[in-house]
């Protein structure tokens, strides 16, 4: 969910009208490029072709309300299928996927008794709060997470029997998913989901896996893990010097993460003119400060 302080921040960006790949455009035709992405949710773009097709087609059999469905057991397998780099041969067998409405009571719950460890960003402390186990911090699992993230996420799926999976699902879809082991989870009371999430879950996950992952130019004052992106002086940062460095994307049509506790995303296709913008934008911005 995002912040407040991010909710103010997107609260300046102009009304978009409509949006395609990763650009968006604004009532004026102004054109943003997408480094945000709904925070991960829009990494395959803002028209995923296969996606709008599929759910379409369940929505004209008028599964807009949530009935009892085979297609939530075709969801769970196309996880873990998916994850089955971190979780090894044994995944389908020893996990569960859990799909849980965004503000769910358990989510809640998770992320005020827990720290979040983000994946992507390898070099963030494990735990922000005084004397927690570094092993109680739940890891936040990406798509396109380099290799040695790859091992990492396994390592902390061990320790911990449970692990958050950003599945890249436009906000229409608002759930998110739980990987755990057998202990991992309490019996939990789910809300009924509709036919067409856990659709849009299966097509998701078949994209990813036939889909390889895109290469991440560089970008000065930016260190990337795979397509994400941190300020490389992300951990010293306060909010007014965060929201100045938006606001200063915004003026130059890049629209990057309003949060800083979640990262920018490269976008999965630009043009060597956006490349340009993006780097002479950042170079300003940031490269003086840091020597890029």
């Amino acid at each position: 969910m995002i912040s407040e302080a991010a909710s103010e921040l997107m609260s300046h960006v102009p009304q978009i009208r409509r949006a395609r790949g990763y650009r968006l455009y604004a009532s004026n035709e102004r054109r943003l490029l997408d480094c945000y992405q709904e925070g991960g949710r829009a990494l395959l773009g803002h028209r995923p072709g296969k996606l709008i097709h599929d759910t379409k087609n369940v929505l004209e059999r008028g599964m807009l309300s949530a009935f009892p469905s085979a297609e939530q057991e075709r969801a769970r397998r196309a996880v873990l299928h998916l994850l089955a780099p971190v979780t090894g041969a044994s995944g389908l067998e020893s996990f569960d996927a859990w799909f849980l409405p965004v503000g769910s009571p358990y989510l809640a719950k998770l992320r005020t008794e827990c720290t979040i460890r983000d994946l992507a960003f390898p070099d963030a402390p494990p735990t922000d709060r005084t004397n927690e186990p570094e092993n109680s911090a739940v890891p936040l699992w990406r798509p396109w997470l380099p290799a040695d993230s790859l091992n990492d996420a396994a390592a902390a799926l061990a320790s911990h029997g449970r692990m958050l999976v950003r599945i890249p699902l436009p906000s229409l879809f608002l759930i998110e998913v739980v990987l755990a082991g057998p202990d991992g989870l309490p019996s939990l009371r789910i809300p009924p989901i509709p036919e067409p999430v856990f659709k849009a879950v299966s097509v998701v996950c078949g994209v990813l896996q036939r889909q390889s992952q895109p290469q991440t130019p560089g970008v000065p004052g930016f260190r990337a893990c795979g397509p994400y992106l941190w300020m490389n002086d992300h951990a010293s940062l306060d909010h007014d010097e965060y929201a100045r460095r938006f606001s200063e994307f915004l003026d130059n049509d890049i629209l990057i993460s309003p949060d800083p506790a979640v990262p920018s995303i490269m976008p999965a296709e630009y043009s060597d003119g956006e490349l340009k913008l993006l780097r002479r934008a950042s170079a300003a911005i940031l490269g003086a400060e840091h020597g890029n």
